[in-house]
């Protein structure tokens, strides 16, 4: 996951961080807390899409800067057949 998040930070997209960070912490993935804490600093102000393939409709979630434009339950369906 540190790759992943440092490649999201050399390509300068935040979105990236605001997503991964949401997903693993509503997956519950196991990671260090001072990955987390690390990139809730990398993170912008503005608010962006958890899907950008779906309507800008849903809830916001503050924390990450994300608008929630996908359920918890396909989430958690998506999970499983990755």
């Amino acid at each position: 996951m540190v790759k992943v998040v440092s490649y999201a930070e050399r390509m300068g997209n935040t979105a990236i961080v605001k997503r991964l960070g949401y997903l693993i912490e509503s997956l519950n993935i196991d990671v260090d807390a001072e990955l987390l804490s690390k990139m809730l600093g990398m993170i912008s102000q503005g608010m962006s899409a958890l899907d950008l393939t779906r309507s800008r409709k849903g809830t916001y979630n503050t924390r990450w800067n994300l608008l929630l434009n996908i359920s918890r339950e396909t989430l958690e369906e998506s999970r499983w057949s990755l």
